[in-house]
């Protein structure tokens, strides 16, 4: 059997089923002899609690089936409901309707999930209305779920790039300011990268190392020196170490410490490299790229970019974000990643302004100080650069989250 006669199946299924269902329903609650308007008649006329009258009102006025279908109540729930509707003079025949819709609702069950946790699940991935809210819920339980699992989570990843003038003739210089905020330890002996200077710029690009900190005074060997912004990383210092050399630059890895939240970490690193990113479209180029890897749980991923007005005048259209699972591959540029890889979920890059005023979130600490320490290292003026953002919840663990946009020829 192919999988779309599967999916055709299990919404045929439902769909027939609920239909029934919320008819059948229906018609024992326009039998009572009270009239019933809101889910509070519901609860009062029949004497249930409020959590159920809630539901018994939703399957009937529900539009999406779906949706509907997770109001569904236990067995043991349904007969409530039925017993207090024959005390109310409901017909036998109306409530036997009843009670037969709710066991075919259950026989499907069996057939497609075998539980109800999985079956309201698969309801809501179906759902028009439904889907977002499913799929948030998986992340956030996945979140925990690896948090514990894997001995680490933070609470906010920041990745900010910084496209900005070159002294190289149509290039860019390009600088990455990447932090963990408030990372917790929840196990002993947990080490944890939690940096890797590296990027792709386009489809045909390989990648690039960044050779410079952003920290004014001198340029370091990121082999020998982790490039911290050390005014927004906690105190004493995080305590990193190279642990091998990547083929785009140096792995640096939080070494092992104590637990919990007495000991909260925030990791701040600033690297630039310079005249390595074409302003203008190269031959066969038809946007930027830039790809961010998420293998730490954190409750918010925060993506900045800011874009030199020099850039922004070749950049055309809204641009687009979407996010790729990594189980099955290591990552890399958009040209060779599967669709298949896909995570089911809408992220929206937003122009948010220009400057670094228009940057300030609650979730970076000293995060408008921050900016503008770096624009200064780097003798830019950041009200010639515009600001986009994307920020996802709880993201899947590991993934890639990409931006692009289209470019204009000149």
């Amino acid at each position: 059997m192919k999988m779309t006669d599967v999916v055709t199946r299990f919404q045929e299924d439902v769909t027939r089923t609920i239909l029934g269902l919320r008819k059948s329903i229906g018609i024992v609650v326009s039998k009572l002899p009270d009239r019933i308007d809101s889910p509070h008649d519901v609860y009062q006329v029949l004497g249930l609690d409020k959590k159920l009258g809630w539901r018994i009102y939703k399957i009937i006025h529900e539009d999406d089936l779906f949706f509907a279908a997770q109001f569904v109540p236990g067995k043991h729930s349904f007969g409530r409901f039925i017993r207090s509707c024959r005390a109310k003079g409901v017909e036998k025949s109306y409530l036997d309707e009843a009670l037969k819709a709710v066991e075919e609702f259950y026989e499907i069950i069996e057939i497609h999930s075998g539980d109800r946790q999985s079956m309201d699940m698969m309801l809501m991935a179906s759902s028009r209305d439904g889907k977002d809210q499913a799929y948030n819920t998986l992340r956030k339980q996945a979140y925990y779920a690896q948090s514990h699992l894997l001995g680490l989570q933070a609470e906010t990843q920041l990745d900010a790039w910084i496209f900005g003038p070159s002294v190289e003739e149509g290039m860019l210089d390009v600088a990455e300011v990447k932090g963990l905020f408030d990372v917790r330890r929840n196990r002993p002996g947990v080490k944890w990268v939690v940096d890797t200077p590296c990027f792709f710029a386009g489809n045909e690009h390989e990648e690039h190392v960044f050779t410079d900190s952003i920290d004014p005074g001198a340029t370091c060997n990121l082999m020998e020196k982790v490039p911290f912004l050390e005014r927004y990383c906690s105190m004493p210092l995080p305590s990193l170490k190279t642990v091998t050399s990547h083929s785009c630059g140096p792995v640096y890895e939080l070494e092992d410490g104590p637990l919990g939240n007495t000991n909260l970490i925030d990791t701040v690193t600033g690297t630039v490299s310079r005249g390595i990113f074409p302003i203008k479209p190269e031959e066969g180029e038809e946007h930027h790229e830039v790809s961010v890897k998420i293998y730490t749980p954190v409750q918010n991923l925060v993506l900045d970019l800011f874009f030199h007005e020099t850039m922004a005048e070749t950049m055309s259209g809204n641009p687009q974000a979407k996010m790729l699972f990594d189980y099955y591959t290591h990552g890399g540029a958009l040209a060779y990643r599967s669709d298949r890889d896909r995570i089911p979920m809408d992220v929206k890059p937003m122009m948010i302004g220009t400057g670094t005023s228009c940057a300030y979130t609650p979730l970076i600490p000293k995060y408008s100080d921050m900016l503008a320490e770096v624009f200064q290292c780097l003798r830019w003026d950041p009200d010639e650069f515009v600001v986009y953002r994307t920020r996802v919840e709880f993201p899947i663990v590991p993934s890639s989250l990409y931006y692009s946009d289209a470019m204009v020829r000149s």
